[in-house]
């Protein structure tokens, strides 16, 4: 037997035989106490054991929660499989967060009550419940992959909670909406950018992302293969989020010609300054034929869609409107699904469709003759 779990007292320990000399008649054993349940001691018993059968140190020095993250972050950013801006976020989390409170503690060493510290801390401080979920979910992750390295016996954040969310104040614009807030934009730094939010649901980032060597004028598409985010104070070019992100995107008769004119016009400023427009020049670009910035998108929304009295709108709702407006239309859900990105039909049902007063009145007028109640 390489290992067993003894009862000490109210608590539990574990026991692993690390060598024998049956010759000498000695043994060396190492002992590790303190674990409140059997069950406890015996999932740390396997990982301690499994590192022995790999011919791994089974007491290794302790790592600090402190260092883990740096070690999971590190193994985040060469996976490729995360987003810089989330690793980014992550790491701001940790840093402002985390690290301070229980940075110092062995990741062996941590319970539920100590993580469970840091997100009451952060709510108590004034952060919102999402920021506050956003820091439990990258602990979750940090743990787990702990849990995967064999470094722990279980992830103890998923024993946490954090604060309930409220719901969402969602203005989701009507089609008149959204072609009067296209209109106000004319003329303006964001005509183009806003155009293309209200007519074809896509993201933010995916609108900025766009170059010209992926629109397709005569064929009236726009493939989306990329998105600008900024990342650190840089703004930086990503691949979508899921294959379903990789997709072409109709664009409207009106659309195309603005499109074309734009162009035109595009490159005529960019060449009187020196730059030659080509395909790999984004199609909104700040006027010097570099991105324009996100956030300064979100706030042109806002304050356009205020002047054309849709008070409360944001920029992320106009992609709620253009689905609305779809569904409403009576277009299939997977057609819609397909033009948004998502990555599932029912995240689109239940996410960006939203029904309408008067399309319940009209639900109701055809149950009344449904039932011959007229």
């Amino acid at each position: 037997m390489q290992g067993h779990v003894r009862r000490r007292g109210k608590k539990w320990a574990i026991v692993i035989e690390l060598d024998r000399d049956p010759a000498a008649g000695r043994r060396r054993q190492k002992w590790v106490s303190g674990f409140a349940t059997e069950r406890d001691a015996q999932r740390e018993e396997r990982v301690r054991l499994s590192a022995l059968d790999r011919g791994d140190d089974p007491f290794p020095t302790e790592v600090t929660v402190g260092e883990w993250i740096g070690t999971w972050l590190d193994h985040l950013r060469s996976s490729g499989r995360v987003r810089p801006r989330t690793i980014k976020n992550y790491e701001q989390l940790c840093r402002d967060h985390v690290t301070p409170r229980i940075g110092k503690l062995s990741m062996r060493k941590a319970k539920a009550a100590h993580v469970q510290s840091v997100l009451d801390a952060m709510t108590a401080a004034g952060k919102s419940p999402r920021t506050v979920e956003h820091a439990r979910a990258a602990l979750s992750g940090c743990f787990q992959h702990a849990l995967a390295m064999d470094i722990l016996a279980s992830n103890v954040v998923r024993a946490t909670k954090a604060p309930r969310k409220s719901p969402k104040t969602l203005r989701t614009p009507t089609g008149a909406e959204l072609a009067a807030i296209a209109r106000a934009a004319q003329g303006t730094t964001w005509e183009i950018p806003m155009l293309l939010a209200t007519t074809t649901g896509a993201r933010r980032s995916e609108v900025l992302g766009l170059r010209w060597g992926s629109v397709d004028l005569d064929g009236r598409r726009a493939l989306i293969v990329e998105s600008v985010q900024r990342v650190g104070g840089a703004l930086v070019r990503t691949a979508p989020k899921t294959a379903r992100g990789l997709r072409a995107v109709p664009l409207l008769p009106q659309v195309v010609e603005r499109l074309r004119a734009h162009r035109v016009a595009q490159a005529e400023r960019l060449l009187a300054l020196g730059i030659r427009q080509d395909d790999e020049t984004p199609v909104c670009d700040r006027g010097d034929g570099t991105p324009c910035d996100p956030s300064s998108f979100t706030h042109a929304a806002r304050r356009i869609a205020e002047q054309t009295g849709v008070e409360g709108v944001r920029l992320h709702d106009m992609r709620h409107g253009v689905a609305t407006v779809l569904a409403a239309q009576g277009l299939a859900p997977e057609v819609t699904s397909a033009m948004l990105g998502h990555a599932t039909v029912g995240f689109t049902l239940t996410t960006y469709t939203h029904v309408r007063d008067d399309r319940l009145d009209e639900a109701l007028v055809r149950l009344s003759d449904g039932l011959g109640a007229g």
